[in-house]
């Protein structure tokens, strides 16, 4: 596994998120949580979390 995917604190976190309305469950992996979790709630990524998927 390379470092590009590694934070620089080493430490790599699961996540589920869920869409209220609809009850759906999401499951991601990131290095940088915090950062991840912010971009899910602003919808600012194409995809699952902001109903383009």
């Amino acid at each position: 596994m390379g470092d590009a995917m590694v934070g620089r604190d080493g430490l790599i976190g699961c996540y589920m998120m869920t869409n209220r309305m609809h009850g759906a469950i999401y499951i991601g992996v990131s290095s940088q949580l915090v950062s991840r979790v912010a971009q899910h709630r602003e919808g600012v990524i194409d995809g699952f979390t902001n109903g383009t998927a």
